[in-house]
C-alpha cells in the first residue's frame, strides 16, 4: 500500500495503531500524522510488514507504551522526516523491532521512560540526524564515548544539540 500526501489528526485506538495498523508492505509519502494516540503501541503507526516512510511529520503523537509515533516490528526505512513532540513509555517517537535506516530526519522535543527518541532493539543506521531537546528517564546513552548498556558500542553520524539527549537513544545492539 502506498499513502501520499495526506493527513491524519486526531484518531484513536484503543489497542495499536492511532491512525495507521499495516500488516502489509506500507510506503508513506508527504503525509502529516498529528495528535493520534494508541492505548498500547504506535500512537500514529504499527506496521508489521515492510515501510518506507519519506518526507513526513509527526507531531504530539502519543502511545501508552511503545512508540509514539511509530512502533515497527519490520525493516524499516525513514527519510526526511520530522518527529516532534511525541510520547510513549519506550520510545518517545519510534520504538523499532527490525533493522532500521534513519536519513536526514529531526527529531525534537520527544518524550519517553526510556529512549526519549528512539528505542532499538535490532540494527539501526543512522546519518545526518538531529537530535534536539528529547527528554527521557533511564537508559542512558553515554556521550563521551557513545558506548550502550552491556558493553556494546555504536557509532553515529547524528548531531545532538541542548536538551536530555543522553536518553535520545537507547540500543539493544551496535548501531553504525
Amino acid at each position: 500500500a502506498t499513502i501520499i500526501g495526506s493527513r491524519f489528526t486526531n484518531n484513536t485506538s484503543k489497542n495499536d495503531g492511532g491512525a495507521i495498523y499495516a500488516y502489509c508492505q506500507l510506503n508513506i509519502i508527504s503525509t502529516d500524522f498529528t495528535g493520534n494516540s494508541a492505548n498500547n503501541n504506535g500512537g500514529a503507526l504499527y506496521i508489521q510488514g515492510i515501510s518506507s516512510i519519506c518526507d513526513c511529520s509527526f507531531n504530539e503523537n502519543t502511545a501508552t507504551q511503545y512508540g509514539g509515533s511509530a512502533y515497527n516490528t519490520n525493516q524499516s526505512t525513514i527519510t526526511g522526516s520530522n518527529f516532534t513532540g511525541n510520547n510513549a513509555e519506550y520510545g518517545g517517537a519510534i520504538y523499532n523491532k527490525q533493522t532500521l535506516e534513519l536519513n536526514s530526519s529531526q527529531f525534537k522535543s520527544n518524550k519517553a521512560e526510556n529512549g526519549s527518541a528512539l528505542y532499538n532493539v535490532e540494527l539501526a543506521n543512522i546519518s545526518s540526524t538531529l537530535f534536539k531537546d528529547n527528554q527521557a528517564h533511564s537508559y542512558l546513552l553515554d556521550t563521551s564515548n557513545y558506548s550502550v548498556r552491556q558493553g556494546q558500542t555504536v557509532n553515529i553520524s547524528a548531531y545532538l544539540e541542548y536538551g536530555d539527549n543522553y536518553a535520545g537513544i537507547y540500543s539493544q545492539v551496535d548501531l553504525s
